[in-house]
């Protein structure tokens, strides 16, 4: 399981409840999910139907957790605000689900990379909805989930930070002049940073070393992750032949 928080940059607690929601919430509640169904045992995944039932729930009490967070310290809702990326890897593939924006992406034994999710974006710069944002009452608009049965060898999720450096997300028509968001995944991006990971493993670093140079990596590394002010945090989960 690997979650993706991030804070709403207007919300004054807002690192409050990325946090209780990355490394409580999500965890508490959707590890005794996967147990009850057990499907890792049963080596199987749940139909996008069912899926998409369980996470919306799931999500539902994540959201009832952070109210009531909000309650116990006396301060408003919105305050805690935060968007939330969750992703599931099992033997038979990935379930996903998510609110708000950030992104996701997973490569296959093909070595395809393939967006996992698709942001959500408002009509304004920066505009999302979060998990305090009364999202439940209209969950075909603000809620995603999927699940992708796959052969998977190397998946990632991140924050908005992130998105302009390792995805392909702003495209200007030449003859229409219209923007779109192709959401497509750098792809020479990722196989560096896979080959780069693979090879630091296979070569015994600890993965305690790999987290440090990935912390470094993500502030400094390259020049789009230098000029960007956003908060920036990606997951990067590899298979590597022991």
């Amino acid at each position: 399981m690997a979650v993706v928080c991030d804070g709403a940059g207007s919300a004054k607690r807002s690192e409050k409840g990325s946090e209780f929601v990355a490394k409580r919430a999500i965890p508490n509640i959707f590890k005794p999910i996967i147990e009850k169904r057990g499907w890792k045992k049963a080596n199987t995944l749940p139909s996008e139907a069912d899926w998409k039932l369980i996470a919306k729930e799931g999500f539902e009490k994540v959201t009832e957790a952070l109210l009531t967070i909000a309650t116990q310290q006396k301060v408003v809702a919105k305050e805690l605000a935060c968007t939330a990326i969750l992703v599931i890897s099992t033997p038979k593939g990935i379930l996903a689900a998510h609110i708000g924006d950030g992104r996701a992406a997973y490569c296959n034994d093909k070595n395809e990379w393939k967006a996992l999710i698709k942001p959500f974006k408002g009509e304004e710069a920066n505009q999302t909805v979060f998990v305090t944002s009364g999202w439940e009452k209209d969950p075909i608009t603000y809620f995603e989930s999927h699940v992708i049965e796959d052969n998977i060898l190397a998946y990632t999720l991140m924050s908005d930070g992130c998105e302009a450096t390792a995805f392909h997300c702003s495209y200007i028509d030449p003859k229409t002049k219209m923007w779109s968001d192709p959401n497509e995944p750098s792809v020479s991006f990722y196989n560096n940073v896979s080959k780069q990971i693979a090879e630091d493993l296979k070569q015994g670093k600890k993965v305690e070393e790999i987290n440090k140079d990935w912390t470094l990596f993500l502030e400094k590394g390259l020049q789009g992750f230098r000029d960007e002010q956003d908060d920036k945090t990606m997951i990067f989960a590899i298979a590597v032949d022991k």
